[in-house]
This record gives C-alpha cells, sequence and structure tokens, in this order.
C-alpha cells in the first residue's frame, strides 16, 4: 500500500506538483472506508489508527479533464456547509500545472493522448484520441470560445438548461452559466494584447464587408447576442465605454445625439467579430497574476491544496482528493426500494463502495462518458445516439497588403489580429442548414523580417454534425 509516502523523484525532476496536489488510491479509501483502514498501512509498514470522525465522500467525479476539474473545484468552493467531501478520480498523470502555451515553448509532445473505448486508455498515438491527464485536452486547446446561438441548441434541448445558460441572473442572485464560465476562463475580457492598426484595419474592413452583404452567409451581426464584454455588463455600456473596448478614440468634436445612437449600434456590431478568446491578459485588481491562456488544472490545484490547508494534513479531514492513474471501467448498481442507484466505482486499482446517499458525477468527455454508461446501465436505445463529431479545417492563405484597403501602408512592424465571423449554409438537397464559424488569424508581413509564419493566415472553423442531420459549428 502507497501511504504517506514523500515527493517521489526521477531521474530528472522531483515530482512535488503530483504529491502536493494528488492522493493515492490507498490513501483515498484508508481516509473514508472504516473497512479499507482496518487492513492499511502506512509506508513503514505500520498499522493506520482508527478514526472514529470517518466519513465516506459525498461526490465522485469521474474525470479529471477540463469540465471535472472545474466542476470538482466549484463543488468544493460551493458545498453546503464547507463539509461536503470530493473525491476525483483521472486516469493518467499530473502533466503540467497550466496550459502549455503559458509555458516556455515547451513544444509538448502527445506521451498523455491515447484512444478511448478501451478497458484501459491505449497510449502512444501521435494526434489522435483523448489526452489522459489532470486537466485533460483543456491544456493544448485553442482558446476560442464562441458561445452557443439559439439556433445551434437542439429544439429539444430542455427549456430549463437553456433558460439557466442564457440568463443575465439566476433566481439565487448568480450569473447564469454562460456569463459565469466566461467570466471564469477570461472570454469576457477585452483581447487587449490584440491590438494596433492591423487589427483595426481587418475589423473594419470585414465590417464593411458584411454590411454591404459580400460576404454569402455572413450571420446578420445585429441578431447575434452582444459580446462578452459587452453582455456581462450590469448596465448599458455608455459611448465612451464601447469605444475603449474596441481601442478606438471617440470623434472630435462628439457626435450629436442621433449620430451617438447610430455610432453605438455600429461598436456594439464591430465588437461582435472580436475573438472570444479565454485569455486573461490583465488582472482583474492590483496584486492578482492574470491566467492567460485558461486550463483546468490551476482551478484544481487550487481546490486541492485548499482542503490540505483546511485539514490541515490530516487526510481524514480533507474535503477533496485527486487520484491519477485511476481509471474507472464501470460503476456498479444496487437495488433500492426507489429503483437502482450506484453503489460503486470500479476501478483499475480496485473498487470504491459509495454510500446511498452519495452523488457520482460522469465527467469523460463524450465517448468516454458513453462507455462508461452503456459498460455499466447497458444499452436502452438512447445512450450513444445524437452524438456529434468534431471535425475542422484550416486554411492558411497568403494576402498581398494592399489587399487591405483600411490598413495604413506606413505600417511595418509585424502584428497579429483575430476575429471570428459567424456564418449560415443551407443545403437544399439534404434539408440542413450548416452553423459556421470561421477563425481569422492574421500576422503581417514586415518587409524586414520575411518567412511563411509572418503572413496572413487564416483558419476555417470545426464542423460538428450530428445523425440527425442538423449541422452546427464548434472552434
Amino acid at each position: 500500500m502507497n501511504i504517506g509516502s514523500s515527493s517521489q523523484p526521477t531521474d530528472f525532476a522531483l515530482d512535488v506538483l503530483g504529491r502536493y496536489v494528488c492522493n493515492t488510491f490507498d490513501e483515498a479509501l484508508a481516509n473514508s472506508d472504516p473497512a479499507y483502514r482496518a487492513n492499511a498501512r502506512d509506508i513503514n509498514g505500520n498499522a493506520l489508527p482508527g478514526r472514529g470522525d470517518m466519513r465516506p465522500f459525498d461526490f465522485v467525479v469521474i474525470g479529471g479533464g477540463t469540465f471535472g476539474s472545474a466542476v470538482a473545484e466549484h463543488l468544493w468552493f460551493r458545498s453546503t456547509g464547507r463539509s461536503e467531501r470530493i473525491l476525483v478520480l483521472e486516469a493518467g498523470p499530473v502533466l503540467l500545472a497550466e496550459h502549455m502555451q503559458n509555458l516556455p515553448s515547451i513544444n509538448l509532445g502527445r506521451e498523455v493522448w491515447g484512444l478511448s473505448w478501451n478497458a484501459a486508455p491505449v497510449l502512444g498515438y501521435a494526434a489522435s484520441g483523448l489526452a489522459y491527464c489532470v486537466g485533460g485536452r483543456s491544456i493544448w486547446w485553442g482558446g476560442w470560445s464562441p458561445r452557443l446561438l439559439d439556433t445551434e441548441t437542439r429544439t429539444d434541448w430542455p427549456q430549463a438548461v437553456l433558460d439557466d445558460l442564457n440568463a443575465k441572473k439566476l433566481p439565487n442572485g448568480d450569473n447564469g452559466y454562460f456569463r459565469q464560465s466566461g467570466q471564469q476562463i477570461g472570454v469576457t475580457a477585452t483581447n487587449d494584447y490584440i491590438f494596433g492598426e492591423l487589427h483595426h484595419g481587418m475589423r473594419e474592413q470585414l465590417y464593411s464587408a458584411i454590411t454591404a452583404n459580400r460576404i454569402s452567409g455572413a450571420v446578420d451581426l445585429a441578431t447575434l447576442p452582444e459580446a462578452p464584454p459587452v453582455e456581462i455588463l450590469d448596465a448599458p455600456p455608455t459611448v465612451g465605454d464601447l469605444a475603449g473596448l474596441l481601442g478606438l478614440a471617440l470623434p472630435n468634436p462628439p457626435p450629436d445625439p442621433a449620430q451617438s445612437q447610430q455610432l453605438e449600434a455600429e461598436m456594439r456590431n464591430k465588437l461582435k467579430l472580436e475573438a472570444p478568446l479565454a485569455v486573461q491578459a490583465r488582472p482583474e485588481h492590483a496584486g492578482f497574476f492574470p491566467l492567460n491562456k485558461f486550463s483546468a488544472v490551476p482551478l484544481l490545484i487550487k481546490a486541492a491544496r485548499g482542503a490540505f490547508s483546511e485539514a490541515p494534513g490530516d487526510d481524514v479531514r480533507k474535503r477533496l482528493m485527486v487520484v491519477p492513474r485511476c481509471h474507472v471501467s464501470r460503476l456498479t448498481l444496487a437495488n433500492d426500494p426507489d429503483g437502482a442507484r450506484v453503489d460503486g466505482v470500479v476501478t483499475e486499482r480496485g473498487r470504491i463502495p459509495l454510500s446511498p446517499d452519495a452523488k457520482v458525477i460522469v465527467a469523460l468527455g463524450t465517448i468516454e462518458s458513453t462507455r462508461l454508461a452503456l459498460s455499466s446501465f447497458g444499452a436502452d436505445g438512447r445512450i450513444g445516439t445524437n452524438l456529434m463529431a468534431h471535425l475542422r479545417s484550416n486554411v492558411t492563405l497568403r494576402v498581398p497588403r494592399e489587399a487591405f484597403s483600411a490598413i495604413s501602408s506606413s505600417v511595418k512592424a509585424l502584428q497579429t489580429s483575430a476575429l471570428l465571423l459567424k456564418g449560415r449554409h443551407p443545403f437544399l438537397r439534404e434539408r440542413t442548414t450548416t452553423q459556421t464559424a470561421l477563425s481569422v488569424t492574421s500576422i503581417s508581413r514586415s518587409p524586414r523580417r520575411a518567412s511563411a509564419m509572418q503572413d496572413p493566415i487564416r483558419r476555417r472553423s470545426c464542423f460538428r454534425r450530428s445523425p440527425t442531420s442538423t449541422r452546427s459549428s464548434s472552434t
């Protein structure tokens, strides 16, 4: 049994991060299950003392990736009376403490990527499958976070879910879930690290093309939701506020009321073209560091270390534990008067018994969550249906500087722009409509430093298609 071991050395490093954030499988059971503790030994072979204050886990989160880490941190922070115990089971190891692009040119490989739908992850595939590690694919993702439109949510979505997602305020006074998630990952902040003549010129040229109906299939900007930095505001923004968000100066002399109203509408629509990136470049207030590109790992680290500090250092009293390298194969069921309930979690390291009132949260991603549901509950005609594929096309183009009429020829320095265009294209034969999102990343070419990496780049977004022939987009 591995209980109470110190940070383990490798040939190159000391695993302080893993030891400080995680617990072993033996530690989790020995500090929650009295029957297991009765036979447990520490690393010196000594029997663990009995404890009358032991409690089982109230929540078991299966999957410590993007969603599981965020849910676990939320449960730890919001638990009633700050008393519920939470266990996170992750099939992979601790890899990084944050998004790989927040680190100096690490050029992270695919050591933890593997194929899903297996009894255990099959790792080592260069560019396929899932990322089996704490934080999951949030360590690699591009950060583009366009909000789902009404036309991109299926008509059979529960209305209560849609209401909670889109609400500005929930009945308890909290922000709606789209607003909460946008604030948490940094989408509601302005992209103040993307600025300058290139960005302003490209945004102006794209806006002019859309309003002149020169882009086939472009969604009317006026019909789109407000840009995240505007939507998050509790009071209507002034023209000055909007100009500040766009990085523009107000006209001088100031516009009259009629012109001001038109200018406000134009600025609101131009902000809808700004790339919705999960990047926080500026701290919210003094004394705090910006998050940079979002990943879920810091959330789980904060919760795990917070639970350690609350204990302090006593795993029996620790409210949150993270167990890595613990792949879950199935859930076991018990028959209660009210129907079947999950009474245990079967992992590669053994079974974890659950109390009758424990809650199990499956947060494994689409494929692995479906596998677990099928292997645990069997096929009922609904599990595994209406799944969506995530497809993407990247297109790289070289565009002459002269093609951008809104960019001054005096601009010589290397600059970057990022914009998002929502589109919709009908397919009459299939009687379907494709929702598209065109992510435009452009890098200006400096006459003194010409290279392929400095040429304008346009990336076309991802498409997801469901078996019901409803198409939508994702980036």
